[in-house]
């Protein structure tokens, strides 16, 4: 399913127009009409507000990943059977910033660097337990 595919899909699934939609992300009409048809691709700028705008992950809206929101919980393994699995988790999930379901960009630049301070002194813990 390609780009202009899913964007119908989602303004659909929210009854929205395209005249809604274009009034929401500040471009034309002609704008959404060309993205829907596959005619036109957004810019990175507005490629990302569409992500925001609708809560789905960019690689979602490029066809990547049929996954909408990787950073829902409910996304979440259980548990892993394998180091392998724990370590395809921990390298190419996109989780670990999001899966509390905060936005890190929206938190004050204090905010930033304690979570960092955090997570890092959390690293360091794990470090010494699991260091051989």
């Amino acid at each position: 399913m390609e780009f202009g595919d899913r964007l119908k899909i989602l303004r659909e699934d929210k009854n929205w127009s395209r005249e809604y939609l274009a009034k929401k992300l500040k471009i034309s009409y002609s704008a959404i009409s060309k993205y829907e048809t596959n005619v036109r691709f957004p810019d990175q700028e507005i490629l990302k507000i569409i992500s925001e705008l609708f809560k789905v992950s960019t690689d979602y809206l490029l066809g990547n990943s049929d996954i909408k929101n990787p950073y829902n919980e409910e996304n979440l393994p259980d548990d892993f059977n394998t180091p392998e699995e724990a370590m395809d988790f921990l390298l190419n999930k996109n989780v670990i910033m999001g899966f509390t379901g905060f936005d890190i960009h929206k938190l004050s630049d204090e905010e930033k660097t304690q979570y960092a301070r955090d997570l890092l002194d959390h690293l360091k813990l794990l470090s010494l337990k699991y260091k051989k």
